[in-house]
């Protein structure tokens, strides 16, 4: 599910709705929704007008959340704690 993060019609609307209610609020949803995007510099402008096809359609990819520890190592990746 999370690969389609990019692909989401639903995604793109809110997108819209996001920068039309607070121009520059895209950045913030690019960020997770097409990581490989943002980290090539792509989220300017904040609508996603400036991101690849290849960039929109990766989404989330497993490293992503896999990756996200707490900075004293007590979370491991791949566990979820509640």
């Amino acid at each position: 599910m999370m690969s389609h993060a990019g692909r989401d019609p639903l995604f793109w609307a809110t997108l819209a709705i996001a920068e039309q209610d607070f121009d520059g609020a895209g950045d913030l949803c690019i960020r997770c929704h097409t990581m490989s995007g943002w980290l090539a510099g792509h989220s300017t402008p904040t609508d996603g007008s400036a991101l690849s096809e290849a960039e929109a359609a990766e989404g989330v990819g497993c490293d992503v959340c896999h990756t996200m520890v707490n900075p004293d190592n007590s979370e491991h990746p791949g566990v979820q704690n509640p």
